[in-house]
Order: structure tokens, then C-alpha cells, then sequence
């Protein structure tokens, strides 16, 4: 468990400012479902634009942080 948080650590670190719902399920290992889930309950700090979420990186680590998930990026 340890090495994926390290994995997912290393992808949250990218220069990349923000990501997509399928992106952050595949990054921490969670269903798309769940991730959905708590973008819609807002949960999960996210920007709407249409039908769509977009997620800023430190939003991630934020809900991180708040969720006892352990060590954000």
C-alpha cells in the first residue's frame, strides 16, 4: 500500500494543474464510480464547466488531507 501511495504521490506532483475524473480514479487507485460519487456530493473539490469536472491539483490534496488519506502531494 505504501508503494502506491508513493506512485500516486509522484503523479499528483507532475506539472500538470488539474485533472480529470478518469485521470484521478487511475492515479489513486479508486473506482469511477466512487470518484464521481464524491465530485457530485462535493467531497472532492472540483470546478463544474457544463456536464463536465475539471480538478485542481491542490483541490486533491486537500480533500486528501480532510479525508485521513494519508499524505497529500
Amino acid at each position: 500500500m505504501g508503494q502506491q501511495h508513493t506512485a500516486s504521490n509522484r503523479k499528483l506532483r507532475s506539472k500538470r494543474e488539474t485533472y480529470t475524473p478518469d485521470e484521478l480514479a487511475e492515479i489513486l487507485g479508486l473506482g469511477r464510480t466512487l470518484v464521481y460519487a464524491n465530485l457530485k456530493s462535493g467531497k472532492i473539490p472540483a470546478i463544474r464547466i457544463g456536464n463536465r469536472f475539471v480538478i485542481p491539483r491542490s483541490g486533491i490534496a486537500e480533500w486528501l488531507k480532510s479525508s485521513g488519506g494519508g499524505q497529500a502531494a
